[in-house]
């Protein structure tokens, strides 16, 4: 289950997670995809999945790049709209940085340029991150580094105990 963004706002927490990646695209299949999968509901979940965002890049006589969110299974809503990044090279190392806060903004940055800069979203970003690839491509992902903040939020219970006859383990 995921930590509701809401509970850490409660907490001042302002961001959910701060991460970032260098991704060398050395070689690209014409229309092959390359995506990193922000919010999975589990370890298993695929692209598309429900409350979920994908930043993808693709290449078709260039590199391009499109953000997008998923608040219905497999049906994308643009938070970015995909458009072809004159500076991103193939063989070329670049560094891809995101911001997910509580309040559901998302920044992101490609080689410390803004792509999206504090963008409503409405999904929640908390939970699993996931690379895909699609097509023949030879995609080499470093230097990951993510700080994430994560929400524990106990089961409690109203109980009363007066030791009469012993006491309730479970609960103590």
């Amino acid at each position: 289950t995921k930590a509701a963004p809401s509970n850490l706002k409660h907490y001042n927490v302002p961001v959910i997670f701060n991460g970032e990646m260098y991704i060398n695209l050395k070689s690209f299949a014409e229309n092959g995809t390359f995506s990193i999968l922000f919010g999975l509901n589990s370890i298993s979940s695929s692209c598309g999945g429900v409350d979920s965002m994908q930043i993808e890049f693709s290449y078709s006589n260039g590199i391009y790049c499109g953000i997008y969110e998923y608040q219905t299974e497999n049906v994308p809503t643009d938070i970015s709209a995909k458009k072809k990044y004159g500076s991103l090279k193939i063989g070329t190392a670049f560094k891809l940085e995101v911001k997910a806060y509580t309040d559901k903004r998302v920044d992101v940055y490609i080689d410390s340029q803004p792509v999206v800069i504090g963008k409503p979203i409405k999904t929640d970003l908390a939970g699993f991150i996931s690379c895909v690839s699609t097509g023949k491509n030879n995609v080499e992902a470093s230097n990951f580094n993510v700080y994430a903040f994560a929400y524990d939020n106990p089961q409690n219970v109203d109980y009363t105990e007066t030791f009469d006859g012993g006491y309730n383990s479970n609960v103590f």
